[in-house]
Formats: C-alpha cells, structure tokens, sequence
C-alpha cells in the first residue's frame, strides 16, 4: 500500500523529478542485488539462516519492500515527467501572484512596483519581452478617445528584454491603431501572428523578432491607468489560459500601482500640511504679539486668514518717543509665498522706518528693496501712516492699498492718497507715484485701516460689502473704544456674509 500512495511525487518540480528519478534507479538497482544475494543459496545467506531465521526474514522483506517502492518511485515520477512542465508554470503563476499581492501591500515605491510588474509577467506567461506603459491622462470621455485630441499621453516606465527603440517602432505608424483599439474598447488584445496580422504589418521588418504579442488594459473604475505588452518568439504563443493569467495579473498590477499613486499623494499632502503648518506658526509669529502701549492713543487690532497662511500684515512701531508708525499691507497670493514676503517685509519695516521717517520715502526705499526678490507676478499693496503724539497730526502714504477711513467732528471720509503697489514698475516710476497727505487727529476721531477682505466680503451669489456700507458703519457706530469699532466693522461684515467663513483675508486696524 505505501509503495503505491505516493502523492509527493506529484508537487515535485521537473528538475527535482529528474533527481527523484536518478536516486530512485540508484536505490532499486541497490534493493535488487541486495535481495538476489540473500534469497539465493549465497554464503550469506546461509550464514544469516544459521544466525538467525527471523534476521533473515526481516532483511529479505525490506530489499523486497525496497526494490517495490523503489521501482513504483521510478515508474511513477516517469509516468508525471511529461506534466512537470504545466505544474512548474502553475506554481510560477501562484508564486508571482502571492508575490503580486506583497507588493500591493508593502511596496509603495512606484519604480520598484513597475519594474516588478514587467518581470512577473515575463514569468507567469513566459514572455520573451514585456513592458509597461502609463498613461498621464485617465479620465478622457470614453467617446473621445477616438479623437487624437483626446488620446491619452503615454510614458514607457519599465521594460524587460526590449528597447526604447523597438517598443517605439511597434508604437509607430499601425502601431498607434492597436493602442486606440485598446484605449477604445478596453479590453485585452492577442496578435496570434505578428507577421500576418494585418495591425503589425510594419513589425516585418524588425527581422520577426516578433512572433506573438498581447496587449492588455490596467483599469480602475472606467479609468485606464496604463498598458502592460507582453511578447513571445513563436507564433500563436500566447493561449486562452495565458490572456486570462495576463488580465488577472494586470488587475493586481493596478491595484498596487493605484495603492502606490494614493500612498505618494498622502505622502505629498501630510509634507504640505507639515509646511503650511510651519507658515501659519511663522505668519503668527510675524503679527505684532501685542499693542503698543502709548496712553494717547486707543488702539486695537484684528487678522483673520482665509486660508491656513493668509497675505494680510500689520504692525506698529514707536520710531521715537513721540512718533509712532502702523502700517497695513496685503501680499497677492496666498500660502507659503505670501508668508515669506511678509516676513521679509517685516524686516524691511522694522530696519528702514526707523531711518525713513517720512511714509513717501519709507514706502520708495521699500520698494526698491523689494524689487530684486518679488516675483514679477506678485506684489504687495501698503499703507502707512506716522502718527506725531504731540500735536495730532499723521502723514500717510499709500502703495496700491484700501484708503483709510477717517472719521472727524461728525464725518467720516476716505484718505486716498495715490501711490503704486510695491514691486510694480521702476524704482524712479514708483516714487514719482507716490504722494503723501497729512490730517489732523482731535480728541475722539477714529481711523480705520483695512484690508480688501472687508470691502470685497461676498457672500454666495451676493453683492460685495463695499466702501459705502463700511463708510456707513464706521459713521453710526458709536463705540466706546478702539476694540468696539474693531467689534461693529467685523459683525458687519460677519452678518453681510451670512456667518459663511470669508473667501479672502481679513485684517483690520482702528
């Protein structure tokens, strides 16, 4: 019975078949003269008999039982011979599909990734060449792929056994209709003859290097990610059961490339929440931490950022003991560049206005300080008055800004002196834009410095809150200081935009 069960032989690859048949013929030959020496009336056997009778029995029963199992060992692995080769495929197929599935799980790395899908797949169909194709456009109308406008941009990222060269000119000239016929009907294509098939005439001449191929589509979710080739020698290479192997295999292939695709994109974004987060701890850091403590006058502040790093920037400083500077400013754009103009104009204030006392000269040096680091695209929009704590009076300069709001024994009016953004036209040019007015403070009047996030607050589908209703609001108001103007512009606005966050940076000085 144990002679004939022998189910090991079955799982042994065609190598280890060849070896189990070479010891298998070894070990019978041994088990058989073994046996013929001791049944036969040798001297050996007869000085076993003389020993021992059960001795003998026993060593002739295993040389026979050796010599039968043996034998059926031999037989046996000789009758599956010819299968080994369809059971070594069955388990390089398992194997790279077990291996397949570790990378969708562990390998997040893209280039490895491709680089492993182009070499299973060599294994699983025995391919002579292979290589993976990604499309940098996925979600073409499926209509439209038709149209050469709409086609899908491809990038070769792995190959195997082939060149740059060769998978270009299967790509050339015919080679574009079997790409169309997969991005159109998205599903797998087998060429039985590269040389007869009509779609690869222009193949002939690459000495039939080619004789089977099979093109197969990487989809996720009616999106097509990619294109995996695979090619053979012989013609009529590839059967039924490898496009099956080939299309299951691409479907992990995709999923694992997508997995990669998701891992990078989390991995980008956890880096662009880590550098906003360092920007918005800077751009607070950049705001004046505290006011000014000057008894003449009441002061208050608010900033408010649309966006995680805002462009707005205010600050104070006493240029001496009876002067003091505020300025408000508004860097285009928003983010991490906007807060790296507003550090480096925070340095430019607090290095020149302390030299630059009057605001037309402040705001000039500025600018020319600027001029050889703002992008071209950008520029910066300012305000800045000093205040003279003696008599009441303020100079004001402005670059592009919102005017400043100036209410006074019962009327409120806008300052608006001219004056170009900073970073915009020749140094020369700019000053010559730049004007500079003065007004006088009384006990009681109010300024009001301001950003475009107040005066452009939309709510949706809704009219701007505007220069005239702010101009309104700072008139009827009557707050008992500062922080109760600050209070009143705020709500307005809040209550204009029906209590949705703001679209733009709010900032705002009184």
């Amino acid at each position: 019975m144990v002679s004939f069960r022998l189910p090991w032989i079955v799982y042994l690859p065609k190598r280890e078949k060849l070896f189990s048949m070479a010891y298998c013929f070894v070990l019978l030959c041994v088990f058989i003269g073994f046996s013929i020496v001791t049944l036969g009336e040798s001297s050996i056997g007869r000085a076993l008999m003389f020993y021992s009778r059960p001795l003998l029995t026993l060593i002739r029963s295993t040389g026979l039982f050796g010599a039968i199992y043996f034998g059926m060992a031999f037989a046996t692995t000789l009758f599956h011979l010819p299968t080994a080769e369809a059971f070594d495929r069955k388990i390089t197929e398992v194997s790279s599909l077990h291996n397949l599935s570790r990378l969708v799980t562990q390998v997040f790395d893209f280039n490895e990734l491709v680089d492993s899908v182009t070499k299973m797949t060599l294994e699983v169909c025995e391919a002579k060449s292979s290589w993976l194709e990604i499309l940098t456009v996925t979600t073409a109308p499926r209509g439209l792929l038709g149209d050469p406008r709409a086609d899908p941009m491809g990038e070769t990222v792995s190959l195997k056994n082939i060149t740059h060269e060769e998978t270009h000119a299967i790509m050339a000239s015919n080679g574009e209709s079997i790409r169309k016929l997969v991005l159109t009907s998205r599903k797998a294509i087998v060429i039985d003859s590269v040389r007869d098939d009509k779609r690869t005439e222009h193949l002939r001449k690459l000495n039939n290097k080619f004789g089977s191929m099979v093109i197969v589509p990487l989809l996720s979710h009616e999106a097509l990610l990619g294109i995996l080739y695979a090619t053979k020698d012989l013609e009529y290479g590839f059967d039924k059961e490898d496009v099956e192997l080939i299309s299951a295999f691409a479907d992990q292939a995709t999923i694992a490339i997508e997995n990669s695709r998701l891992i990078e994109k989390s991995l980008e974004r956890e880096r662009l929440v880590r550098e906003m987060m360092l920007a918005q701890d800077m751009q607070r850091k950049l705001l004046p931490q505290s006011l000014p403590d000057v008894p003449e006058v009441d002061l208050d502040a608010l900033s408010t950022p649309a966006f995680e790093v805002g462009g707005d920037y205010y600050d104070f400083k006493m240029l001496d003991d009876h002067h003091l500077g505020i300025l408000v400013g508004d860097v285009s754009g928003k983010g991490v560049s906007a807060a790296f103009y507003m550090a480096e104009m925070k340095g430019i204030f607090q290095s020149l206005s302390k030299i630059y006392r009057s605001p037309a000269q402040f705001l000039g040096q500025a600018h020319e300080a600027l001029l050889g680091t703002i992008d071209r695209r950008s520029f910066i929009s300012m305000i800045y008055g000093v205040l003279d704590l003696r008599d009441g009076s303020m100079k004001i300069a402005r670059a592009g800004h919102c005017p400043m709001l100036f209410r006074s024994a019962g009327t409120t009016e806008y300052i608006k002196p001219t004056g170009l953004g900073l970073g915009m036209g020749t140094n020369p040019f700019f000053k010559k834009t730049i004007v500079e007015e003065t007004v006088r403070f009384k006990r009681g009047d109010i300024a009001v410095f301001y950003t475009d996030g107040v005066t452009e607050a939309r709510p949706p589908n809704g009219d701007e809150f505007g220069y005239e209703r702010l101009q309104e609001i700072v008139q009827s108001a009557d707050p008992a200081s500062a922080l109760g103007m600050r209070d009143a512009v705020v709500m307005a606005v809040d209550a204009h935009m029906g209590h949705e966050p703001p679209e733009d940076d709010l900032t705002i000085v009184v």
